[in-house]
């Protein structure tokens, strides 16, 4: 019949048996500490989970019932990577504290042999993206840890199986305090949500309470730049710093001076209340008057969302160019600032419509007059929006200026709009493409 083998672990290190000629296997334990790399062994508060903080010390104990997970591996040079999908033994914790009895059983296809090397892995698997922010929650959640030990018996007799030496377990994050601090450097920060990124890796945070100590489990990362975006009753706050790194198994203490920021939200978040933000460089949808981020500069305004979430911004220009239509196909696409997933382009004769009515605010015409008349009067939200972002268009100005659109009316006319923002008028109508008076705005399609 088939043997079973159970695994004994004392704080992650399997049973030694003794040799006394005994009617049975006595099973005597050794300890051994799961700690952090950087951290003293301390605490033994078994009614709170793994990690405490002392001071500037970080203190990592186990709590009674954690699992850990086990894998026969074949090559143990290689810990990022998950053996198998199902383990070959699952061990649960039977105390709390530094040290602690971890026991359990082998199962599935796998027998154990002298020399077999096994991983142990506690938490894999991690989802680091979606965080509370505080420790208790990296502890249930995020404190991915592992160890290798190697298999030095295995007694039939007693079903028992032993290691070479205690697995010491390291852990494959590492923990980050952000102290976030308002402008002058000393008052506190209370954030309701924080956005990190940490070169690619993105972290979104939220505390169950406003905090200005944020804990965050992060990836290991060597000279990245970290961005961090907080909100908190007093407004929007930012901070960037390059050439971070985080090593795993280290615990990291950061005051962080936030600075004034203007509130954002990716294009793929924003909806029909974002008309009127900026879109940055960066391709990032802001307020319209907040303060960007170092080296992000304003190129489009949102003038319209689509029921499916596409939209369209106009370009910010205070001084755009004189182009034939011809000429203005070209200017439209040329040297623009490239935004992943979006389209520089000329608009059509729909894409000015929409961004008009887009932006429309109460008593603006949203519908052409039945009488068939291509005119929008008034249209004051465009006006007002276009000019809360800190761009004058004073072409519009007083008797108006006339923008191309990319839309033909014959063979030698297309459509342009005529934008009077003394009048708040904007007329749609006929003109001979070889015009070299008309102004040329780009819009952009996301």
């Amino acid at each position: 019949m088939r043997i079973k083998y159970t695994m004994f672990l004392l704080a992650a290190i399997l049973a030694a048996c003794t040799n006394e000629p005994l009617p049975e296997t006595i099973v005597e334990e050794a300890p051994e500490s799961y700690t952090l790399v950087v951290t003293a062994t301390k605490g033994d508060d078994d009614t709170t989970k793994a990690l405490s903080l002392d001071g500037k010390t970080l203190n990592a104990t186990w709590k009674a019932g954690d699992v850990v997970q086990v894998y026969h591996v074949s090559n143990p040079g290689t810990i990022t990577e998950m053996e198998s999908t199902t383990p070959d033994a699952t061990l649960s914790a039977q105390g709390s504290g530094m040290t602690t009895t971890l026991s359990g059983s082998f199962t599935g296809s796998y027998t154990p042999a002298v020399d077999d090397v096994l991983r142990l892995r506690f938490l894999p698997n991690p989802d680091y993206t979606t965080q509370e922010g505080t420790l208790d929650y990296i502890a249930t959640h995020c404190d991915y840890a592992v160890a290798t030990i190697t298999v030095a018996s295995v007694d039939a007799l007693t079903s028992t199986v032993t290691a070479t030496a205690p697995a010491s377990f390291e852990n494959q994050q590492a923990i980050v305090k952000f102290s976030l601090k308002q402008p002058d450097g000393t008052t506190p920060l209370p954030v309701t949500s924080l956005r990190g990124k940490v070169g690619s890796t993105t972290y979104n945070v939220t505390p169950p309470a406003a905090s200005s100590d944020i804990y965050v489990a992060v990836k290991k990362a060597s000279k990245k730049t970290v961005t961090l975006t907080a909100t908190s009753a007093d407004g929007n706050f930012g901070y960037e710093k390059a050439g971070i790194t985080f090593e795993t198994g280290k615990y990291y203490a950061i005051g962080v001076k936030m600075e004034s920021r203007a509130m954002d939200k990716s294009l793929t978040e924003v909806t029909a209340s974002e008309i009127g933000w900026r879109i940055g460089s960066d391709g990032v949808a802001y307020e319209p008057t907040d303060i960007l981020p170092s080296g992000v500069s304003p190129v489009a305004m949102i003038g319209y969302i689509s029921e499916t979430g596409h939209g369209l911004a106009i370009e910010l220009n205070n001084s755009p160019n004189k182009a034939t239509w011809a000429e203005a196909l070209s200017i439209a696409t040329s040297g623009k600032t490239s935004i992943k997933n979006c389209t520089w382009r000329l608009p059509s004769f729909d894409d000015w419509f929409n961004i008009l009515v887009g932006c429309a605010v109460e008593g603006d015409k949203t519908a052409f007059p039945i009488d068939g008349a291509t005119a929008l009067h008034p249209v004051h939200g465009f006006h007002q929006k276009y000019y809360a972002t800190g761009f004058s268009l004073a072409v519009a100005e007083e008797s108006g200026s006339n923008f191309w659109t990319s839309t033909e009316r014959l063979t030698t006319t297309a459509y342009e709009v005529w934008l009077c923002f003394y009048d708040s008028y904007a007329w749609f109508r006929e003109k001979a493409k070889t015009n070299s008076n008309n102004y040329v705005l780009a819009v952009l399609a996301f």
